[in-house]
């Protein structure tokens, strides 16, 4: 069936669609139709065809450079097919990931694939401290669901698991980077926390490893008590999701402690601190 003649199909299928969409069968019959000449892949917005109606998708229509449909050999115009991308936005497409079950509309397709518990990711923990301050991240590929299990497995210094954390740590004797996956309201954070003796500070911050829209539900406090509890300094942020180089860039978005404040709080050559991290949404932990 050729796509001149979808408007009709669509009209005598209108009896077996419902309100929520089209029937199981007519939605596999569509793709059948909406699958690119080329990749084979489904098409999706923005459609091109060619002067005969055959459309090929963007990535396609880009690799042919001005050679003929290959359907029909008849020249392939600029001009979108937008029967065909009304179409698309009916049918239900895979997650792109590997292993995940889900398919969706192309409206939900996006946000789901941002925060899917399959998306490749690599782990940010660390393998090796080296001299210099610098470090070698395992950058082990997993899909994002597995990535506690594997941090468990393989860096188990490097897992914090609840919300709250009482930490004795940093020696800032020389430059350091420090990383530390955390688990809280069913969720993953990475805490990371840099000394730059150059200038005498130290960077802190708390990234969410998820959808970028979650993020602003989750705050943190980073509190400082020096070692009689008379001083007490508390910083609280909001959890972001850029890399920890832009976060430590603005230092209103992150914990920042000079020189005179980590002699005050430091208790021998250590910073005792305590990290907690709270649900906006009134989650509990």
């Amino acid at each position: 069936m050729g796509l001149t003649c979808l408007s009709a199909e669509v009209h005598r299928k209108n009896e077996r669609s419902s309100r929520s969409g089209l029937t199981a069968d007519f939605a596999e019959q569509l793709k059948d139709i909406l699958e690119c000449p080329v990749c084979y892949e489904l098409l999706r917005p923005p459609v091109l065809q060619c002067v005969n109606g055959h459309s090929v998708c963007v990535k396609c229509r880009a690799y042919l450079k001005g050679k003929p449909c290959p359907v029909c050999k008849g020249k392939m115009e600029a001009s979108r097919n937008l029967v065909a991308e009304a179409l698309c936005q009916r049918i239900c497409y895979p997650c792109r990931y590997k292993h995940c079950p889900q398919s969706l509309l192309l409206r939900d397709l996006v946000t789901h694939e941002a925060g899917c518990a399959y998306r490749q990711y690599s782990c940010p923990l660390v393998t090796a401290w080296h001299s210099n301050g610098s470090v070698t991240h395992c950058s082990w590929p997993l899909p994002r669901c597995e990535i506690l299990g594997h941090a468990e497995q393989q860096h188990p210094t490097q897992v914090w698991r609840g919300s709250k954390h009482h930490v004795t740590d940093y020696n800032f004797t020389s430059r350091f980077q420090k990383f530390y996956l955390i688990s809280a309201y069913d969720e993953i954070f990475l805490w990371g926390g840099q000394y730059m003796p150059k200038e005498h500070k130290f960077f802190g911050a708390l990234k969410f490893e998820g959808p970028v829209n979650k993020a602003s539900e989750y705050i943190y406090t980073f509190t400082l008590s020096n070692s009689l509890g008379r001083a007490t300094l508390k910083v609280e942020r909001t959890v972001l999701t850029p890399p920890f180089e832009s976060i430590f860039g603005n230092e209103s978005c992150c914990v920042v402690l000079d020189l005179q404040t980590i002699k005050r709080f430091s208790q021998g050559d250590k910073l005792c601190f305590v990290l907690q991290v709270d649900s906006l949404a009134g989650k509990d932990e």
